[in-house]
C-alpha cells in the first residue's frame, strides 16, 4: 500500500508538471459514415477524448475518421486506401496506430485497398470494454457492428500484434464474415516462462505486473503515461523501443515523423487503458484457436525480433504444424515499417481469390 501511494503520488506530481509544450495537440475529424442497422454514427459523442493529430491531408493517401455508437459505447474507426478497393479489416497493435503512418496509406492504395481501421478498446476515441463482454468478445463484436454499418459482408484482417487474438476469435465464432488472417510481428502464447524472460526489460515489466499484479500493472501503465507525455509527440516511441535493434535505426527515419506524432494521442486519450486491456488479452489462454481457424492464416515476422525471437515461433506450429510464418530478414519488430511493401504484397497474395 505505501508502494502503491508513493508511485501514485509520482504520477500526479509529474503530470502536473508536463510542460504545456508536450501536451496532446488537437485537430478535427473528418468523416466517413454511413447510419445502418442498429449502430448509429456520432461525431460529438463522449467529448472527454481529445481528437488528437490524424494526418488527413495527405495528397492521394488520406486517412478519415469516424464513429460510431454501440451499447452506449462509443466506438472510432478510419478508412484510407482505394475508396473503390477491396475492403480489408485492419486491426491495430499497441505499437504504429491505425492508418496514421503514411507507408499503410500509399500501399493500400496502390494495391487497390480499401481498409477499415477499427480503433480496439481502450484506444483512441473507443470506450474500453463492456463489463458483460470480454475483450476479444467487445471487439469482435464493435467489428460487427461496423462491418453492418458498412455492408461490408467477409473481410480479410491485417491483425498487428495482439490483434491476432480478437482476429482469430472472431474468424471462430463468425466463420462467414472472415475470408482470411494476415498476422504481422504476433507473439504465440505464452507457455513458457522463459518466453517472458527474453522479452525486453522494459517491456516485460508490464507483463510481470499483469501475471502477478493487476494493481501494479496499472499503476506502472499511468507512470508510463506521464512518460509518454515529458517525451513529447516527436519522442514518445522511445517508451516501446528505447536502443534496440534495428527498430530503434527504423523509428529514426523521417519519413515516419508525421505517423509517430499522429499515434501520440492515440495512445494517450484515456491513459493506456487499451495497452492495459492488451496485457489481460495477452495473459489469455487462447492458443486453442489456432487449430480451430479453417480460414487461410499466415504470419510474416522479422527474423531480429527482439520482443519475439525466431525461435519461440515454433509455439505457432505445435497447435498448428502447418502454419505459414514468413521471416523477414534484418527487420524487428518495426517489420511494419521497414518492410511494408512485403506485408501488403502478402496480404493481397492471399486474396486472390476473393
Amino acid at each position: 500500500a505505501t508502494m502503491a501511494a508513493a508511485a501514485a503520488a509520482t504520477v500526479a506530481t509529474a503530470t502536473s508538471e508536463t510542460p504545456k509544450s508536450n501536451r496532446e495537440p488537437k485537430a478535427k475529424d473528418g468523416t466517413v459514415s454511413k447510419h445502418t442497422g442498429n449502430s448509429t454514427t456520432s461525431r460529438g459523442h463522449n467529448q472527454r477524448y481529445s481528437r488528437g493529430i490524424l494526418p488527413l491531408q495527405d495528397r492521394g493517401a488520406p486517412l478519415k475518421s469516424a464513429t460510431l455508437v454501440r451499447n452506449n459505447r462509443r466506438i472510432g474507426w478510419r478508412h484510407f486506401g482505394d475508396p473503390k478497393g477491396k475492403p480489408v479489416l485492419y486491426l491495430h497493435g499497441p505499437s504504429f496506430g491505425a492508418g496514421e503512418y503514411q507507408s499503410d496509406r500509399t500501399y493500400a492504395h496502390r494495391y487497390g485497398l480499401s481498409m477499415y481501421a477499427i480503433e480496439r478498446p481502450g484506444y483512441g476515441r473507443t470506450d474500453p470494454v463492456d463489463q458483460n463482454e470480454t475483450i476479444a468478445q467487445c471487439t469482435g463484436n464493435d467489428i460487427l457492428a461496423l462491418m453492418d454499418q458498412e455492408n461490408l459482408l467477409c473481410l480479410p484482417i491485417l491483425a498487428h500484434e495482439v490483434a491476432l487474438i480478437p482476429a482469430l476469435e472472431l474468424a471462430q465464432n463468425h466463420p462467414h464474415r472472415v475470408h482470411s488472417i494476415l498476422g504481422v510481428s504476433c507473439a504465440p502464447p505464452f507457455v513458457e516462462i522463459e518466453q517472458i524472460q527474453k522479452i525486453p526489460d522494459h517491456q516485460s515489466i508490464f507483463i510481470q505486473a499483469a501475471r502477478h499484479s493487476p494493481w501494479l500493472a496499472h499503476l506502472l501503465i499511468r507512470l508510463l503515461a506521464v512518460q509518454i507525455r515529458r517525451l513529447g509527440p516527436h519522442q514518445w516511441t522511445q517508451v516501446i523501443f528505447g536502443n534496440l535493434e534495428p527498430d530503434a535505426s527504423i523509428m529514426k527515419r523521417s519519413e515516419h515523423l508525421s505517423g509517430i506524432i499522429g499515434t501520440y494521442s492515440f495512445y494517450l486519450n484515456q491513459a493506456g487503458a487499451g495497452f492495459e486491456q492488451d496485457l489481460e488479452l495477452m495473459l489469455t489462454d487462447w492458443g486453442h484457436l489456432i487449430p480451430q481457424i479453417t480460414q487461410p492464416l499466415a504470419l510474416i515476422h522479422g527474423r531480429q525480433n527482439p520482443t519475439t525471437p525466431e525461435r519461440y515461433l515454433n509455439i505457432f506450429h505445435s497447435p498448428a504444424p502447418g502454419l505459414s510464418i514468413e521471416l523477414v530478414d534484418k527487420a524487428g519488430l518495426t517489420l511494419a515499417l521497414s518492410h511494408p511493401h512485403l506485408v501488403y504484397q502478402k496480404l493481397v497474395g492471399m486474396m486472390k481469390h476473393m
